[in-house]
Order: structure tokens, then C-alpha cells, then sequence
């Protein structure tokens, strides 16, 4: 399915944001050699002065990331990336126009602390694009502006360095104009997500939230289900932590690679146009990795993601070379391994979160990660410097550690990811029920009053193209048969959309997607035999149906097939889950 003009244009805007922001990592570094050697403070060696000005900008990055990520489930992504775009320009105007090396790393960390817009970025993209072809299509293009922001970067902060060595920090006003621009056309063109639209999200929500007593728990009635009211986790750390440590991985080795570059400079003596070239011929080997090689592995080879993290890192172990060969050619094969290898490695955490938490919590899962990714910078940044000033290998054995770390991190994934994916998708099904009995019917003398054809729970996400079908309550066998006999009767009608909210309760719904029986298909399909399938009994007992595939993507029949072998199966859990009641019978 491919994507809307319309939120194609918007998606490819909040990228060039994310482009014009990540300029701040490099496009001051050619002006480091000849600002430190002016500026610099005396007391400091040139790779920990170096580091200082690098970890500014990380540091003020990875705290906002855990701020504005989160507050974005709650103002909106929009909202977010419309100030973050706006204060970004302004911190890269008051870098070029800093005085002194203190100013210049205070005016840095005020760039960093508003600068959140990668985390929000990929939230608001995952907003807009469900299908997990298209999101790993769009989450590939997030290292892409990076990239190309560690190719320009650099070559135009050197073409500025080289045209007036008297003011090396004038490249600064080129983040300027581009972070005001993004903000423009931010603010004029780019809608809002459906999420921010739908929930309703804004600064008013956020003082709800933030007010005290608004999270007081609700009590559970006697006699109610824990079940209805704590349908589950939120989010599955087991697959969520490896990626986050994949991640903190991949921004040690690309971050640690950056402040070892600026010490070749200085080692091997080539100029600041020269290293803008290395950089912008690490750029293109990312945008080769993620626009070549990357829909060849999945369309081709049928790579996982779990196998692109573990080759990704397998192939950046070549990062041990470049102190034992001191050569341009070396230096710039070692870096394009490494540009093409770490962005592979790094895909999984942005094209699996959305289907490792629940939408609610996107923001702040975001948050976390780019917390930990930022702060693992900061600390590459710095051992790489403090290390280099000891001994000049050191820094890439380290580097050469943490590559290992994150091979073994993907192999643990190969076992952990599955299980992590199946208990999602359960976990999702119960937390619709459970929104569905809070929002309808809060009392529980209501739901034992009505027959099962009217407290089926509909939940429609229709950005995602598939539905929730689940009874909720005590189910009787003979209204699972009365819903077995309501679904041959066929009743083609339109649905009666009595509710403004998403998750309601209308047979008709249910009957419309379901289409027309078929007396052939029943007759066809059989029946199951669970009387020896316990494990499958517990969890529809705990979780209702299982998720009913519906939408464009699947036929009439294909849906009529599921629905049937889920109400057979319900049934016969329920007879054996009653057995000897005479009540359920």
C-alpha cells in the first residue's frame, strides 16, 4: 500500500528537520583544529577539548529526547517538532556567534536541549505508517538525513573554514537557515498526526495529566475482574531492551568514530576540506546501505531484522584497523564499513517499537531510547578521548568491544523477539476488551444482563487496517451458538455508526465486515478438536479472541474462515472451562 502524496510531503518535511538538526553534530567540526588552537583553553589536550565540544551538544540532546518524548503523548508530536525546529535555529545562531571555547560549548548545550526531533520524528512517523513494509521503507530514510547531514555537514563547514580561516564558526549560520526553514514549513504545510488529532492532544492535556490526583488508581469493585481493569503490559521489555542496547551500541561506535576522525586530522595532517570529504564519503556509503543494499537483503535474501543487527555489527568489527595502517585509502574503506554496517544494526529499535508497546506509550518508549542512545555518546565521546591522549589504539579497541557487544545482542534477540511479538499482539486484544468494559460498562450488573450479541467488542484502528473481535464478560455456550447462527443468516447491512469513540459495541459492524456466509465454507472447514489443547483454552479464556484479520487485505472468506474457527474454539473452551456448571451450559 503505497503512502498518500500528502503525508508523503509531510513525512519527507520532518525529515529534513531531523537532517537540519543533526548538523549539529559535525558541521562545526573542520572549525575545531584552528578554533581550539586560537580559543582553546591552554590546560586542556586536544582530544578531551575536542570531546568537551562534541558531548555539549549529545548531552543537551539526550536530556530533551527524554523530555520531549515523552510530553509528545501528551502535546502532541506536531506541537513538538514545531518548537523544537524553531529554538534550533536559534541555538546554532548564537554558536556562530560565540566569543570565547566556554560560550561556544554553553550555546551547544542549549542547541542540544531543544533539539528533540529525531525521537519525535519517528514517533509521528509510526503515527502515520502501519504496515511494517512501508514503516521499515520510511524508519530506513532516518539514517539517510543523518547521513547526508554527516556529508554536507562537514564539506560546507570546511568550503566556509577554508574561504575565511578569521571566523571559523560561520558555518554555524547555515544550521540557522535551515533549522528556520524547517520550522516554516513546518508550521505552514505539515499536518497534524492522527493521533494528535484523534486524542485530541495539547498543552491543556498535559496539565491534566501533570495535575495532582489525576493519576489516582481506580478501585476495583468486588467481585470484578483484575483482568478487565489490567489487561496487561504495556509495553514488552523483553524485545524493547536488547534493540535499546543495539541502539546505545551503534551511537558508541558512529559517535566514537566521529571524534576519531577529527583526531586524524590532526595526526596525519590533511586539511579541514579533506576530512569534509572523508565524512561525505561515509554519508554516501549510508545512503548505499539503506537505499541499495537494505530492500535486497529483505526483498532477496529474506533477512530479519535480527540478521541485519548481527551483520551490521559483525562487519563494523573492522574499526581495530585504522591505528595500525595510517592512510587516507585505509581510513575511508574502515569508514564505510562502518557507515554502511551501523545504520543496519540500528533499524530494528526504530521499525519494532511500534509493535512492541502500545500506542499510548510510543512517546515515551522513544524517550527511553533516545536517553540511553544519546548517553551512550557521550560516554564514547569521552573515553575515545581520554583514551587517545593515553595511547592512540586503545580508543579502537574499545570500539572493537562494544561491536562484539552488539553481535551477541542480536544473537539474543533471535530467541527473544518472537515471543516478545506474540505477547504483544495478545496483550493488544486484551487491552481493547478492557477499554471497551471500562468505557461501556462500568457497572457490572449491566454486562450480566445483556446476551453476548450486544456487548461484542468492536475496536477499529483504522490506520492499521485491522480489527479487534472479542466477547467480554461471562460467555455462555448457547450464546456463542446464538452468534454462530446470527453470522449464517448473513444480514448484509450497513453499519450504524452510533458512537463517536473507536472502541464500541455494534453487531452490525461485525456482521458488515464479516460478509456473506457461506454453507460450503462451514461445511469445509471442520472442527477443531481443543478438548486436548489446554494451553490454547487458558489463553482465549484470558483474552478473548484472538485478533480477526480484516481490511482490504483480506477477502470475505478469509475472514469468515477465521471468525468461524475462533467462535468454534471459543465454544469448546467454554464448555470445558464449564464443565459441570449447569449455569454455563
Amino acid at each position: 500500500m503505497r503512502t498518500p502524496k500528502k503525508v508523503r510531503l509531510d513525512l519527507l518535511i520532518c525529515l529534513g528537520c531531523v537532517f537540519a538538526d543533526y548538523l549539529g553534530d559535525n558541521l562545526l567540526a573542520p572549525s575545531y583544529d584552528s578554533f581550539i588552537s586560537e580559543k582553546g583553553p591552554e590546560n586542556l589536550e586536544f582530544g578531551i577539548s575536542t570531546s568537551l565540544i562534541t558531548l555539549a551538544y549529545i548531552l543537551g540532546r539526550a536530556l530533551s529526547g527524554t523530555v520531549l518524548g515523552s510530553m509528545s503523548d501528551f502535546i502532541g508530536r506536531w506541537n513538538i517538532i514545531v518548537f523544537c525546529t524553531f529554538l534550533t535555529s536559534i541555538g546554532f545562531l548564537l554558536q556562530a556567534l560565540s566569543w570565547d571555547y566556554w560560550s561556544l560549548i554553553g550555546f551547544r548545550l542549549f542547541t542540544g536541549l531543544v533539539g528533540g526531533t529525531r525521537p519525535v520524528v519517528t514517533v509521528y512517523i509510526s503515527d502515520w505508517i502501519k504496515t511494517p513494509d512501508m514503516l521499515t521503507f520510511w524508519m530506513s530514510l532516518m539514517p539517510v538525513a543523518s547521513s547526508l547531514a554527516s556529508f554536507i555537514g562537514p564539506l560546507l563547514g570546511g568550503i566556509v573554514v577554508e574561504a575565511d580561516t578569521s571566523e571559523p564558526l560561520n558555518s554555524a549560520y547555515i544550521g540557522f537557515a535551515l533549522n528556520f526553514t524547517g520550522f516554516l514549513l513546518m508550521w505552514f504545510f505539515v499536518d497534524k498526526s492522527p493521533r494528535d488529532v484523534g486524542e485530541k492532544l495539547g498543552l491543556a492535556k498535559f496539565l491534566a495529566a501533570i495535575r495532582p490526583g489525576s493519576h489516582k488508581e481506580v478501585q476495583v469493585k468486588e467481585g470484578e475482574e483484575a483482568s478487565m481493569r489490567n489487561p496487561g503490559p504495556m509495553v514488552e521489555w523483553s524485545g524493547i531492551i536488547p534493540f535499546i542496547l543495539a541502539c546505545c551500541f551503534v551511537n558508541m561506535g558512529t559517535q566514537g568514530w566521529s571524534v576519531l576522525l577529527v583526531t586524524m586530522q590532526q595526526d596525519m595532517g590533511f586539511s579541514s576540506l579533506v576530512m569534509g570529504l572523508i565524512s561525505g564519503w561515509c554519508g554516501i556509503a549510508i545512503m548505499i546501505s539503506q537505499l541499495l543494499f537494505l530492500p535486497f537483503a529483505m526483498k532477496k535474501l529474506h533477512w530479519t531484522i535480527t540478521t541485519l543487527t548481527i551483520f551490521g555489527f559483525g562487519i563494523s568489527t573492522c574499526i581495530i584497523v585504522p591505528p595500525f595502517a595510517e592512510k587516507i585509502w585505509v581510513i575511508c574503506i574502515v569508514g564505510a564499513i562502518l557507515s554502511a554496517g551501523l545504520p543496519l544494526a540500528n533499524l530494528g529499535v526504530f521499525t519494532m517499537f511500534p509493535r512492541l508497546c502500545d500506542v499510548s506509550v510510543k512517546g515515551r518508549v522513544m524517550a527511553l531510547t533516545s536517553v540511553s542512545s544519546n548517553l551512550s555518546k557521550c560516554v564514547s565521546i569521552l573515553l575515545c578521548g581520554v583514551l587517545y591522549d593515553i595511547r592512540k589504539w586503545i580508543p579502537y579497541a574499545m570500539l572493537l568491544a562494544v561491536m562484539m557487544l552488539g553481535v551477541l545482542t542480536g544473537v539474543v534477540l533471535i530467541r527473544l523477539l518472537p515471543k516478545a511479538l506474540d505477547h504483544r499482539r495478545r496483550m493488544n486484544l486484551a487491552i481493547a476488551v478492557a477499554k471497551t468494559s471500562r468505557s461501556r460498562n462500568e457497572k457490572k450488573s449491566v454486562w450480566l444482563k445483556r446476551g453476548l450479541n450486544d456487548r461484542f467488542a468492536f475496536d477499529a484502528l483504522e490506520e492499521q487496517r485491522y480489527y479487534y473481535l472479542a466477547p467480554f464478560g461471562v460467555v455462555k455456550v448457547a450464546e456463542i451458538d446464538a452468534l454462530l447462527e446470527m453470522s449464517k443468516k448473513a444480514v448484509d447491512r450497513m453499519p450504524r455508526l452510533c458512537f463517536s469513540s473507536k472502541a464500541v459495541i455494534i453487531p452490525d459492524i461485525m456482521k458488515f465486515h464479516l460478509g456473506c456466509w457461506s454453507t460450503r465454507m462451514l461445511e469445509a472447514h471442520g472442527y477443531l478438536n481443543w478438548d486436548a489443547c489446554e494451553e490454547e483454552i487458558e489463553m482465549l479464556l484470558k483474552n478473548g479472541f484472538p485478533s480477526l484479520r480484516g481490511g482490504p487485505g483480506s477477502s470475505s472468506s478469509a475472514r469468515l474462515i477465521a471468525f468461524y474457527n475462533i467462535c468454534l474454539g471459543h465454544k469448546a473452551a467454554c464448555e470445558a472451562y464449564h464443565a459441570g456448571e449447569g449455569d454455563y451450559s
